[in-house]
């Protein structure tokens, strides 16, 4: 495990130069970068969580965790797209062994996609037929294959649940078999094209759908088998990430920047001292309490043991108070930094942007450490996928 991981860092560590180059292109065209793009591919970073005896690199989650906030920090989008693309394999362990050996057979496994019902899904012969339109498909311009989230339909009527709730299935399909929409048209994370996608009749054979995060799968690799609770691990590790500029350009600014009505160095006044400090304390400290929390969880499936509610909750909460710190920080390094913070050469304000952009996911929402502080109380949470 080791040297894989070794080999991955140095793999991800010698991109950054180009990903800080394209920065400003990544926002100009509202996607990676067809260099960033084809850079993931060579490099293989789509299955570093794929099992080696699939063809991945092997690592596990908080590997990955680690991956997220250092891509981030050379550049949000980059970070948020890896974040998706790669955490969107633990998905598809459902698919028969023969598809699943397939399907990660080639580096090009990116997958983007939606797992909530925004279409439906038609049985036919041989398959299903997908009709829908579903948004925030980050990633999806240089991903492969895409997994869609749709209600299910056989012989003219819906299927439902047990429970009376309609049964939603996630299905597979390539990405070309539809239409990405030109509709990202934000401020924060331009970079990522979390876009629209849509498609009429699209059809994917019989066996191509799973439930995501069931826990079931035909692999027996324990990260397959990850609960719902893991969808967030990588995201929140990119809030993290993006703050890092904020804070390393807030330490380079005070190195040379000096007041021209004190005239006294930004390195020697309060604020920026407390603001330098601060941040360094609550992204540190976060990035602990997720890599504890999730920590759990892992150490859990590995044995099989029981996941239990409580350690869901707490990891739900670990990843919103690690935005939550990001986003502090940010705002520290903002107001320290004075005017020079305007410049949209400079870190700032892009970090600004970026972060609060990465807060708005669901996983990272207030919401969510309520669900946690319900659980802590010892209450059923009021969302299925704490």
């Amino acid at each position: 495990m080791g040297d894989r991981l070794g080999d991955v860092r140095r793999r991800v560590r010698e991109l950054r130069p180009l990903m800080e180059a394209n920065r400003g292109e990544a926002e100009r065209l509202k996607r990676l970068p067809d260099p960033v793009a084809q850079a993931f591919l060579e490099n293989d970073l789509y299955r570093v969580l794929v099992p080696t005896d699939l063809g991945g690199a092997g690592l596990d989650p908080l590997d990955y965790f680690d991956l997220c906030e250092e891509l981030a920090a050379y550049d949000g989008s980059v970070g948020w797209n890896f974040a998706l693309a790669s955490t969107c394999s633990p998905l598809v362990g459902m698919l028969p062994m023969e598809r699943l050996k397939a399907f990660f057979a080639d580096p090009d496994c990116a997958i983007a996609g939606t797992v909530g019902p925004s279409g439906n899904a038609v049985r036919v012969d041989g398959g299903w037929k997908l009709t829908g339109k579903w948004s925030w498909m980050s990633g999806v311009h240089q991903s492969k294959w895409v997994i869609l989230g749709a209600f299910v339909h056989e012989n003219g009527h819906q299927l439902m649940n047990p429970d009376g709730t309609p049964e939603v299935r996630q299905f597979l399909l390539p990405k070309d078999a539809a239409c990405t929409l030109d509709v990202w048209d934000v401020g924060g994370m331009r970079g990522t094209g979390s876009t629209d996608y849509a498609c009429t009749d699209a059809f994917t054979p019989e066996e191509m759908w799973v439930r995501a995060f069931s826990g079931q799968s035909n692999h027996p690799d324990p990260i397959f088998r990850l609960p719902f609770t893991y969808f967030g691990l990588g995201l929140c590790a990119v809030a993290l990430g993006m703050a890092r500029p904020a804070v390393e350009g807030l330490r380079s600014l005070a190195a040379g920047k000096v007041s021209a009505v004190s005239r006294r160095g930004l390195r020697d006044q309060a604020q920026a001292q407390y603001a330098v400090a601060k941040s360094e304390a609550l992204l540190r400290s976060s990035r602990l309490h997720v890599r504890e929390c999730f920590g759990e969880i892992w150490t859990a499936l590995k044995a099989r043991e029981p996941v239990t509610l409580q350690m869901r909750g707490r990891a739900r909460g670990s990843y919103v108070h690690a935005a939550e710190s990001a986003l502090e920080a940010v705002h520290l390094c903002y107001r320290a930094a004075g005017g020079s913070a305007l410049w949209q050469k400079g870190p700032f304000e892009q970090a600004l942007r970026d972060v609060h952009a990465v807060g708005c996911h669901i996983t990272l929402q207030q919401v969510m450490m309520e669900e946690a502080g319900r659980v802590e109380l010892g209450l059923e949470p009021t969302v299925p996928f704490v």
